[in-house]
């Protein structure tokens, strides 16, 4: 492409563009407490949300290794490859922000710095989340234009600010966790699979490729997702589009092909995936799908206005027969497939809801734009224009509220800061099963790790091993892990004592009824200093 065509397409586009970027920075900008929760003084021993490291540490041995398979076979690095490419730029930039700043001269000045403090990492890393987020957003429009024709554009918004607001979307977007990344990858899946569909355009087999691997490089959950085609190939069968058959042949090899690489790259997450089959936590389980109830309730208490949309929108689609469409059984096969996966195993989670959510949602706005388009309809059009109004008005309440409440920092920041006032020659217990989010010394994390793990993990020996920094000074405590040590500890020898009481609020605890975050003063971590039972604040 000719710089000049470059400059045409800019001067013809801008407008759009300039739209855009002030609606990223409107999006990066309500997800700052989200992006900021828990990253301030923080060593790689804790995390405030669970499997953020993951993706870092495969990050971290890429640049150490000086290779892309520096990451393989890392029993840290659980999730897929890709994943830890996309937050290796954070890596870098956390590593040049070192060496401006004069902390960081080598590799091993910033290894040691990293696992002392990974928060300024793990920071800039989340904002990949947020970027991608975002491009979901954006997804979901190109999407939902497909089906719009003369429908006027603000439906096209309306899907996209339920899908902005909803609090899995909203909150997963500010974290380092796959939710995001393989959700916006869908979209995309579904964008690609109309394109085909209606165009068959060599790029769009070329995208929707790309979608895929990204997603599945990722997690393998992608792979499920492909049940997308199962509608189209039975079309195509019928219509006899040979050609269409033979495209979809040549995708499915160079699918495979890649999906070979990816495996190769870091077999250890697929390996440790099919290792889980069969077992208590991930297997089928001793009924038929022992999670079913526990989504539908996730759905029916989180998504209210949402699901009674998707119902009006499923009793209209039957009067006007779009059940005989491709797109409504695309669209629903990976719902049922997704549904279904994740009800059969008894660990149940309450984010795992967030594609289905997605794919009721696209399915409720794609009808909703064709019911628009038939005059028929217009009083369940604008029932369903409402429900979800009133699905943006609730969901956008909670993410103030936890936006809010993530702006005071974790709970257990507040009992570090009371610790570290407490005179030096004061003897302190944490009855607690967790090592605590702060620097301690040797002596503490010696005692940690034989008390409550009885394993030394390689980290824990790289930080009995380093120089630790003496400003501020490193805590000192003990532990009482209440599994393996309740009965054995003289408590009256220690001067202080501290047991965490609620749940923290990065916890199920609130994702699973978020309407518990108006209820967080009460129910959120909060700690008790012992004997006499006060709270610390």
């Amino acid at each position: 492409m000719s710089v000049k065509r470059v400059l045409d397409w800019l001067k013809q586009y801008w407008k759009t563009i300039l739209m855009v970027f002030v609606l990223y920075l409107c999006w990066s900008a309500v997800h700052w407490w989200v992006v900021s929760y828990g990253t301030q003084d923080v060593p790689l021993t804790k995390a405030y949300v669970g499997d953020e490291q993951s993706p870092l540490i495969g990050a971290l041995h890429m640049a150490k290794e000086k290779s892309p398979f520096g990451l393989r076979n890392n029993s840290s690095v659980y999730y897929g490859p890709i994943f830890s490419v996309v937050v290796f730029p954070a890596v870098v930039l956390d590593y040049a922000s070192g060496v401006l700043a004069g902390s960081v001269h080598s590799a091993s000045d910033y290894q040691r710095l990293f696992v002392i403090n990974w928060g300024p990492a793990l920071f800039k890393a989340r904002w990949m989340s947020v970027l991608v987020g975002f491009l979901g957003l954006c997804g979901l429009w190109l999407l939902l234009k497909q089906f719009a024709g003369q429908t006027k554009r603000w439906w096209l918004w309306l899907g996209v600010l339920v899908l902005a607001t909803n609090f899995y979307y909203f909150l997963y977007s500010g974290w380092l966790r796959h939710w995001v990344y393989i959700t916006a990858a869908l979209i995309f899946q579904l964008y690609f699979l109309v394109k085909i569909k209606e165009q068959g355009k060599t790029r769009y087999w070329v995208g929707m490729a790309l979608a895929s691997i990204f997603s599945f490089g990722i997690s393998y959950i992608s792979l499920l997702y492909q049940a997308m085609w199962l509608p189209v190939l039975i079309a195509w069968w019928r219509e006899k589009r040979k050609a269409d058959l033979k495209h979809f042949g040549w995708f499915i090899l160079g699918l495979a092909i890649l999906v070979g690489l990816v495996v190769f790259w870091n077999p250890s997450p697929y390996i440790r995936l099919w290792s889980f089959m069969g077992t208590e936590s991930y297997g089928l389980g001793t009924s038929i799908l022992p999670s079913a109830w526990y989504y539908l309730g996730i759905l029916l208490f989180n998504q209210p206005f949402l699901i009674l949309a998707f119902l009006v929108a499923m009793f209209c689609s039957l009067r006007l027969k779009l059940y005989k469409t491709y797109w409504f059984w695309s669209i629903l096969a990976v719902a049922l497939v997704h549904f279904l996966f994740f009800s059969m195993s008894p660990h149940s989670e309450p984010r795992y809801i967030l594609p289905l959510m997605v794919c009721l949602l696209g399915l409720t706005m794609v009808v909703a734009i064709k019911l628009n388009q038939d005059a028929t309809y217009k009083n369940f059009v604008g029932l369903i224009a409402v429900l979800l109004v009133l699905e943006i008005v609730f969901q956008a309440s909670h993410d103030v509220k936890y936006s809010q409440l993530a702006a005071s920092g974790p709970e257990e920041r507040q009992l570090i800061a009371y610790m570290q006032s407490l005179p030096e020659n004061k003897t302190i217990l944490y009855e607690g099963n967790r090592l605590l989010g702060v620097l301690q010394d040797k002596t503490s994390f010696r005692d940690y790790v034989d008390v409550c793990l009885g394993t030394v993990y390689n980290l824990h020996a790289y930080l009995l091993g380093v120089d630790l920094p003496q400003n501020p000074k490193p805590l000192h405590l003990d532990y009482l892990c209440q599994e393996k040590t309740t009965g054995k500890m003289p408590l009256e020898k220690y001067d202080y004592r501290f047991e965490p009481n609620g749940y923290e609020l990065s916890s199920n605890f609130f994702e699973e009824r978020i309407i518990r975050l108006w209820f967080a003063d009460q129910e959120r971590q909060r700690y008790l200093a012992l004997p006499g039972g006060q709270w610390i604040q």
